[in-house]
């Protein structure tokens, strides 16, 4: 026992710099850590903490989305988004439903990616073919991705905060709504404000008034629910404070944005936003619409329309595309956008499975493809492509066997870019700050409750290196572990 003791305490010394002080040694031992740098130009393994052990690694996940995303779909590749008919255009009039079939798209009408104002190019584009009136309903096909827009391992108070949005067959708004709230004077609060939400959402509001307790708002809500509940504390006084909330139904939510946006241009609707997904519908609660003022009979008067929706036989009127995937993995990287990585997680698979799209499918799809290229993934659990469930758990050693993998691929320069610069850029502008390897590691940042991660390059006086590191289980302050990963990555990357 004396022996493995010893040799113990020799292998966390290997580790230790004697700029860490007997807490950070306390940190190490009591955390679960996996490591490994390589040197790119020699092959050379100049650090390995159980490299082999999976932990969890948060957001760095993402690096497997987007290489992969880089890989099996190529730099250029588009997202579409298809504006169709089921029924037919005669004169000014489309005689049948309005539908928007989607693929994915985490950009359609986002504001990262320059589709901000999508809808408006939709209406114009429907206006440009003559049409003043549609006979029949605003629909949302979302039926490319399957029902689950959640992975089942998220945790349940993610979900209602905008970053914790589901990945849907249609996407909007960066699929969140913006509640305002306001302190009043007994004690209670109210929604001064809704923005991009429907209409028929039954808020229950338990945001208190207090000066006791720090403010912190909070919202949950499940997928395809009506029915939202906020929590928390507001400081007295405070008027207009804007939480971000994950949308519920992100497809009606464009079925219905669309629809009042062409009503606004002038154009006649006879039905409802209303979205379908797999062969069954979700219709909200609404009022029905005003028909612009036409002289003589209504241009839907005689028209015999199927009250039954088909997937099939549809005209596409007209098609959106996105920007190009390397500006889509650039934002999915440098603001950690979870959104955006599930999206492209989950199309991976709708590609690969020609059928609605599930997280289980691009799971398989994205383990075949490495395990073709020899990355060993046979550790790896992997339940989302952002790493925002506390149960994905990968080996530092297979994200640094994908790291060495895109260095050597034609597509290299585009994830490199993809990767903010430590010091300077995106989530990691504080990381490496103030150490000799600020602005010279291109990286990736996760952390959960309890983890830190970082992978990615470093090009230090001349050499270039790989690494993931992963930090799991720890107590202490973030920021502690944080030094302990600037000193071991200072003391490596010589």
């Amino acid at each position: 026992m004396k022996i493995l003791a010893i040799l113990v305490l020799l292998t966390l010394n290997i580790f230790l710099t004697p700029a860490l002080t007997p807490s950070d040694s306390a940190i190490i031992q009591s955390s679960v850590i996996s490591y490994k740098m390589v040197n790119i130009s020699t092959g050379e393994v100049v650090a390995d903490l159980n490299s082999k052990m999976a932990a969890t690694p948060a957001s760095v996940t993402k690096l497997i989305t987007t290489a992969s995303a880089l890989e099996m779909l190529g730099p250029n590749y588009k997202f579409p988004t298809y504006i169709e008919t089921d029924g037919y255009i005669s004169n000014d009039t489309i005689v049948g439903n309005l539908i928007i079939r989607g693929t994915g798209d985490p950009t359609f009408g986002s504001s990262f990616c320059g589709s901000k104002y999508i809808l408006d190019s939709i209406v114009i584009a429907i206006k440009k073919k003559g049409v003043k009136y549609i006979c029949g309903d605003v629909i949302a096909d979302a039926s490319c991705f399957n029902r689950f827009p959640v992975p089942d391992k998220w945790v349940w108070e993610d979900i209602g905060s905008n970053y914790g949005a589901g990945a849907y067959g249609i996407n909007i708004f960066d699929n969140t709504a913006v509640y305002f709230f306001s302190a009043g004077v007994n004690g209670t609060t109210s929604i001064s404000r809704v923005e991009k939400d429907l209409p028929d959402m039954i808020n229950n509001n338990d945001i208190s008034v207090s000066r006791l307790s720090k403010e912190s708002l909070l919202a949950y809500c499940a997928p395809y629910s009506n029915k939202r509940f906020f929590h928390g504390s507001l400081m007295p006084g405070r008027k207009n404070v804007p939480l971000k909330v994950s949308t519920s139904n992100p497809p009606l939510v464009a079925a219905y944005y669309l629809y009042k946006n062409l009503i606004a241009g002038g154009v006649g609707i006879t039905g409802a936003p209303r979205e379908v997904i797999l062969g069954s519908s979700l219709n909200c609660t609404l009022s029905d619409p005003i028909i612009p003022a036409k002289k003589g009979s209504s241009p839907c008067s005689g028209k015999t329309l199927s009250s039954e929706f088909s997937f099939e036989n549809h005209t596409v009127l007209d098609t959106f595309f996105s920007v190009p995937i390397a500006d889509i993995i650039k934002v999915t990287n440098f603001k950690s956008n979870n959104l955006y990585a599930e999206s492209i997680f989950r199309h991976i698979g709708l590609l690969v499975a020609n059928s609605s799209a599930s997280s289980s499918n691009s799971i398989d799809t994205i383990r075949g493809f490495w395990s073709q290229k020899g990355v060993n993934l046979d550790f790896m659990r992997i339940y989302d492509g952002c790493g925002l469930s506390p149960q994905g758990a990968i080996p530092a050693a297979s994200i640094v066997d994908i790291l060495l993998y895109m260095y050597n691929s034609k597509n290299y320069s585009y994830f490199l870019s993809s990767l903010p610069l430590a010091g300077k850029e995106g989530t990691v502008y504080k990381f490496l700050v103030n150490t000799p390897l600020r602005e010279k590691v291109n990286v990736k940042s996760g952390s959960l409750s309890g983890a830190r991660a970082y992978a990615g390059y470093i090009f230090n006086n001349g050499n270039k290196y790989a690494f993931a590191i992963i930090f799991n289980n720890f107590s202490s302050p973030s920021k502690e572990v944080n030094k302990i990963i600037e000193e071991w990555l200072v003391r490596d990357a010589k």
